[in-house]
């Protein structure tokens, strides 16, 4: 470095002079070259690319991780919040609070039905809803059969700390009249003396759990029950049904368990007041897999008639083909109790002297198939074998002065049933349902099930077409027996079956105004459902519904 800095200070100096002489006469200078240059340069010594250990035996580091001390510096983070997707599709409908449906038809008949709705709410909910129908009707060759229907509906519902709660109440007036009398024997004037009034008031009110998160908490409903069913000749019905539900999970099992109350107070002009208390009892447990679920309890009941009732409580289900096939089998038993409000529902020309009794399910045993062809083609088909004890049958009363209200008997009856029933969706506006059930009844002391058919036919189909809705329904109902006296002998009297075909249509002007139209028992057949009460012929309905 030191040669190098004196070279340059040399030539520093020789330019220093050049510049200072500049006007000197520069001589000329001469060199002799004795040879050629040739430089060399010298080898230099390189690293070992694979550097390696002389040594033979490597050395080994020990590492002692007994005096580490286990600490953790603090971290903290806090992401952003990520604002909500915006759906964009379609706006919802409006909603309407009320609408109104004004009808009449033939047989002096009045139709007239009002709703009146909550609009959207995610606090509550509530509703009311009215219905008149009534008919003004002499058949013939029968006694003066008119009738009216009048049902006031309330409900109401509030969303609250993961609750549901729940209010209804109800009043029903409906009125018939006893016309399957002989008119050729008897020639009433007055037609109130045939003119029977149902009377139910009543309510329910309820308390349900609606947690989001349903498997790591106990779910439960609670609800109370009260009606007052009352008739034209003084009887009163007064029930009480108390229910309280709960289940949770387990390993990802459920558990449930139910309890109900149910207490009946009977009382008529020809009998003293009668009461019944049916308590319940219902645990059960079931298992859900990828494909298969199974329900598996026991039903236990307790009056003071009956005592203790038990019956198996089972049910399994298994899924194949992607879920496009369902099998189900399954055994249980059941215990309900014969009110008058129960039977008047089942036959409302039935005397008003009630004989109260248990029906009793003892076995139960059901099994079916549900499957879907294409997303189209729904179909159902099952069946059952119960055997049941104290079935209600009805038979005229014999001591009735006009022979034209029914008297309940109980027999221990056996049934076989068969189901089926399809369903075919096209394009989303046209759908059939077509279902049928056959039964069998072997009763074990009347020689009939009285008023049970052994076939029951329907076929439901609905289109719509640009602002029409078309509506078609077909009943087939097949035969059945009643009791009669002949020669002081009781005898099935065969009731053949009878077809019901019903039209309908919807003309829809716009969202607020629809005309419609209803053809009733197309076919004007008189047929009975009960002995001596013959049905309506053919009948229109011509009206007009109103939203606002």
């Amino acid at each position: 470095m030191k040669a190098l800095k004196y070279i340059f200070i040399a030539f520093a100096l020789m330019a220093c002079g050049a510049a200072i002489a500049q006007d000197s006469k520069i001589d000329t200078l001469e060199f002799s070259a004795v040879s050629k240059y040739k430089p060399v340069i010298t080898d230099a010594v390189k690293m070992n690319n694979n550097p390696a250990i002389a040594d033979t035996i490597k050395p080994k580091r020990k590492a002692d991780y007994n005096n580490l001390v286990n600490s953790q510096y603090p971290t903290f983070y806090t992401p952003d919040a990520i604002d909500a997707i915006r759906m964009k599709g379609e706006p919802l409908d409006k909603l309407y609070r009320s609408y109104l449906d004004l009808g009449v038809g033939n047989y002096n008949t009045l139709y007239g039905e009002y709703f009146f709705n909550c609009l959207r709410s995610k606090d509550y909910d509530y509703g009311i809803h009215l219905n008149h129908l009534s008919s003004d009707a002499t058949l013939s060759n029968s006694g003066y059969s008119g009738y009216a229907y009048n049902d006031i509906n309330m409900y109401g519902d509030d969303y609250f700390h993961n609750h549901i709660f729940y209010a209804q109440f109800d009043y029903d007036n409906h009125i018939v009249h006893d016309y399957g009398y002989n008119i050729a024997e008897d020639h009433l004037t007055n037609n109130d003396l045939t003119r029977q009034s149902f009377n139910n008031l009543g309510g329910t009110l309820s308390l349900k759990s609606d947690y989001k998160d349903s498997t790591s908490n106990i779910n439960h409903s609670v609800s109370l029950g009260y009606y007052n069913f009352s008739d034209a000749y003084t009887s009163v019905e007064n029930n009480f049904d108390l229910m309280a539900h709960g289940f949770t999970y387990y390993d990802k099992q459920r558990i449930d368990i139910k309890i109900l109350a149910d207490y009946d107070g009977e009382k008529s002009s020809r009998q003293d007041t009668l009461s019944t208390l049916n308590l319940g009892f219902n645990p059960y447990f079931t298992a859900i897999e990828k494909h298969w679920d199974a329900r598996l309890g026991l039903k236990v009941f307790y009056d003071a008639q009956n005592k203790v009732n038990g019956f198996p409580d089972f049910i399994g289900r298994y899924h194949f083909a992607d879920d496009a096939v369902m099998i189900h089998a399954g055994v249980d038993g059941d215990k309900t109790f014969n009110g008058y409000k129960q039977l008047a529902a089942m036959n409302p020309f039935i005397q008003d002297t009630v004989n109260m009794k248990y029906t009793l399910t003892t076995i139960h045993v059901f099994a079916g198939v549900t499957g879907s062809i294409t997303s189209k083609f729904v179909y159902n088909v099952s069946g059952y074998e119960s055997q049941i004890k104290n079935m209600p049958l009805f038979v005229t009363d014999t001591l009735e002065t006009l022979k034209n209200r029914f008297a309940v008997i109980y027999d221990n009856v056996k049934v076989i049933n068969g189901h089926a029933d399809i369903s075919y969706l096209l394009k989303d506006q046209a759908k059939f349902t077509l279902s049928g059930d056959y039964y069998q009844y072997t009763p074990g002391n009347q020689l009939e099930a009285w008023y049970h058919p052994n076939l029951q036919i329907s076929l439901l189909g609905q289109d719509i077409y640009k602002q029409f809705t078309f509506k078609a329904m077909f009943y087939y109902l097949g035969e059945q027996y009643a009791p009669i006296s002949s020669g002081g002998v009781v005898v099935a009297k065969v009731i053949n079956g009878y077809p019901d075909l019903n039209l309908g249509c919807d003309y829809h002007y716009n969202r607020l105004l629809t005309a419609f139209v209803s053809l009733n028992n197309l076919a004007n057949v008189s047929y009975q459902r009960w002995l001596n009460y013959p049905t309506q012929g053919f009948n229109a309905m011509l009206g007009v519904r109103l939203a606002f």
